[in-house]
């Protein structure tokens, strides 16, 4: 005869039984806990393009803020000559007028900037500082220096030479600025060895450039920054 009456539950079965809840449990919360990881990376990738949106669709803005608070200035203290510095000015004065009446759309702006960024304009004037000391000195050096930074300046016209370049080559005549908007000043008073190593640096940038070994008297820098802003206008960036 059978007997049909139920077992009592012994405490193996009722452990496996929480064993079994414990694990619906936890088996519950993870698809919670996908959504919720799901949703903040959603939230995460919006925010992100969205402050991309905002950075890059405000490039003109940005562009006008640089280009007075320190593009500017930064000349204004230049040691460039005063032809030349009036003729940076003009060029950088009429670039911020034509954005400020939207006339410059964000990828020209930015182009135009990334542009001047990489073009040694105050370095332009500490080469003329160094060579209107070296004119000042014995006759060979004076030559020298007219030659070899004539033909860097040449390097320049042609995109041959950029900023970090010629940062390098005045390394030997150059010390901590105190000012914050410069970062890099002329040593003084400039001395011939000094003078002598920027010179031999410039002429070391003119023959990796390929530049003919010959002075180059009309290249002027004003001509140089109005160059990139019409290329910067046209095509952006490099």
């Amino acid at each position: 005869m059978t007997d049909d009456s139920p077992r009592p539950e012994t405490p193996e079965h009722a452990q496996a039984g929480a064993v079994t809840g414990d694990e619906e449990e936890k088996a519950g919360c993870f698809p919670a806990i996908l959504a919720a990881t799901l949703i903040m990376a959603m939230v995460f990738c919006v925010g992100c393009g969205l402050s991309a949106w905002v950075i890059f669709g405000k490039r003109t803005e940005m562009a006008i803020v640089t280009m007075e608070k320190n593009f500017v200035p930064m000349v204004q203290q230049s040691r460039l000559e005063s032809d030349d510095k009036a003729a940076v000015l003009e060029q950088f004065e009429d670039f911020i007028r034509d954005m400020k009446a939207d006339n410059v759309e964000n990828w020209q702006a930015s182009g135009v900037l990334q542009r001047l960024v990489n073009l040694p304009i105050v370095e332009w004037g500490d080469l003329q500082a160094v060579e209107a000391y070296a004119q000042t000195r014995d006759p060979e050096l004076a030559d020298e220096a007219r030659l070899q930074l004539s033909r860097l300046r040449r390097a320049i016209e042609l995109q041959e030479a950029v900023r970090i370049d010629v940062t390098d080559a005045l390394k030997p005549v150059m010390r901590p600025s105190d000012d914050p908007l410069m970062v890099q000043v002329l040593i003084d008073p400039l001395n011939d060895d000094a003078v002598k190593e920027t010179v031999l640096r410039a002429k070391l940038l003119a023959d990796r450039a390929g530049i003919p070994d010959k002075p180059f008297e009309d290249v002027q820098i004003g001509r140089i920054v109005r160059r990139q802003i019409e290329a910067g206008m046209l095509k952006g960036t490099y």
